[in-house]
């Protein structure tokens, strides 16, 4: 696997994780297969570039962004999308508590 189809599959993954989609809704919305989405996501295949095009608009996110050129997107570094991902794995309870923490230290 290059580290390129590593990198665009983690950043296509991340994007739609944040964005509460399932491989299958994301292959719906951009009329891709789920199992091709897979492997993308996994790094053994890669989009041409207009499916790339598709797939970030679809996501709210640069082409840059998923080659990894661009750092942020929509304001959100890679340490922050890293903890949207592990909060939204957490039991509702779980995800409660991390907010109220979070909304009493912002306060």
């Amino acid at each position: 696997m290059s580290d390129q189809k590593n990198i665009i599959g983690t950043r296509i993954k991340a994007a739609r994780k944040v964005k509460g989609l399932t491989q299958r809704e994301l292959g719906l919305q951009v009329n891709l297969d789920q199992a091709f989405l897979s492997r993308v996501e996994n790094g053994t295949s890669t989009p041409a570039p207009d499916q790339l095009n598709v797939i970030a608009q679809t996501l709210g996110v640069s082409v840059g962004y998923l080659f990894g050129t661009d750092e942020q997107e929509g304001g959100l570094s890679e340490e922050t999308v890293e903890l949207a991902l592990k909060i939204q794995q957490l039991a509702p309870q779980q995800r409660a508590a991390v907010r109220q923490l979070i909304n009493t230290i912002t306060s």
